[in-house]
């Protein structure tokens, strides 16, 4: 079933996986860098939405968060493989990504 995030359809899959809360993933990305890192894997569960750039090898992976004053919450983690090294993270709504709102970005170095 489709859903609206960051005024995008995506194609969602609803997992069993506990939903984070922002904090909670800002904290866990600090620790590790890589998505297919096991104990964050254990954490995160499959993405609820997975998209590939056309033409490059970014890669977006879309987990569901609790709801922040009452709203949807999404993270919207990029990569450079379908599991591989995080290049960045941000906060997203069903109509907007926050970039502002970064969760992590590997510019950073955290």
């Amino acid at each position: 079933m489709p859903r609206l995030i960051a005024d995008q359809p995506l194609l969602w899959t609803p997992t069993d996986t506990p939903k984070l809360t922002a904090d909670e993933l800002r904290d866990l990305l600090r620790e590790y860098k890589r998505l297919d890192a096991p104990e964050l894997k254990e954490k995160l569960g499959q993405p609820n939405a997975l998209r590939k750039y056309v033409h490059s090898d970014a890669y977006e992976h879309y987990y569901e968060l609790t709801d922040r004053n009452g709203r949807p919450c999404y993270a919207e983690i990029q990569t450079d493989a379908p599991y591989g090294e995080i290049w960045n993270a941000f906060l997203c709504s069903p109509y907007i990504t926050y970039y502002d709102y970064t969760l992590w970005d590997r510019k950073d170095g955290d």
